[in-house]
């Protein structure tokens, strides 16, 4: 059930993972209406974002993975409630080296620096060390 009052998009992919996709038997018999609507500035620069590559190996990138994934153990938390990837990947891009540095990056607040800062910068500085050897 839908809300949708004088107009419902209806969307579907191509393909997804490699493989060719069909529409629904659901919303067979609904009018398309080929109106694409261009992607919004926050999704393109998202999009842009992700695809920034990172080293070719990011050994600081690997560290912080590390440290969420045990940080989500100990708590008996999911993870992603620590950061999510797009800013573990800010972290590495910036290889912060002090709680301000950390506190800068954009989606670390001040809250979380607080409680784990200093454990991401000793994650960093692991990965560093791991880099140069």
């Amino acid at each position: 059930m839908t809300r949708a009052a004088d107009r419902l998009a209806i969307t579907h992919a191509q393909s997804r993972r490699g493989r060719s996709r069909t529409r629904s038997p659901f919303v067979e018999g609904v009018d398309m209406i080929l109106e694409v609507a261009p992607p919004s500035s926050d999704y393109v620069r998202d999009q842009t974002l992700r695809r920034q590559e990172l080293e070719p190996h990011d050994f600081v990138y690997d560290e912080l993975l590390l440290w969420r994934a045990n940080a989500g153990r100990v708590a008996n938390l999911d993870p992603m409630i620590f950061c999510s990837d797009e800013v573990l990947r800010r972290i590495a891009r910036a290889r912060p080296t002090s709680v301000e540095d950390l506190s800068a990056i954009e989606g670390f607040g001040q809250s979380m620096t607080l409680r784990v800062g200093q454990r991401i910068l000793n994650a960093v500085q692991r990965g560093i060390e791991r880099t140069k050897n």
